[in-house]
């Protein structure tokens, strides 16, 4: 910037200032969730650009969002709420410090399982007793099947 006075005098040092023009959105990345989650308290955490000040994190089913700091480009948030059994869908979308917001935020599958897994004794060998007297014996082989999650 440039400085005159009434008379005309123009200042011979102008004043400098150098400045960055932001126009491009942060990009927010989820690099740790788990593949199946319980559906309780679940942390989801990653990394975006360094000068983003936030993360919204939106679960598909009406969960969030959920919003988290970003610090040194990394950022955490935990999901409170239980998310029921099935596939969700995870949106995440930063913000930087002008304001400007993700308009493509990247997406994410989650599988929340709150089934417990059903398991059978199939088998006790080695005696010829009832469950009752099991706890007489000095060894006993049980056998079962449980389901694969």
């Amino acid at each position: 910037a440039t400085g005159f006075d009434t008379l005309g005098w123009r200042d011979a040092t102008p004043a400098t200032r150098t400045f960055f023009v932001d126009r491009t959105a942060p990009e927010a990345v989820l690099t740790d969730a788990p593949t199946i989650s319980q559906g309780v308290n679940t942390r989801l955490s990653g990394t975006t650009d360094l000068d983003t000040e936030s993360v919204t994190v939106t679960i598909s089913g009406g969960f969030g969002p959920y919003t988290a700091a970003v610090v040194d480009g990394v950022w955490s948030v935990v999901v409170p709420a239980a998310l029921g059994t099935g596939s969700r869908t995870v949106t995440v979308t930063g913000r930087d410090f002008s304001g400007i917001v993700d308009a493509t935020p990247n997406t994410y599958t989650l599988v929340a399982d709150n089934t417990a897994p059903a398991s059978q004794i199939t088998d006790i060998s080695g005696f010829d007793r009832t469950i009752e007297t099991l706890t007489n014996l000095r060894q006993v082989t049980v056998a079962g099947t449980a389901d694969a999650d």
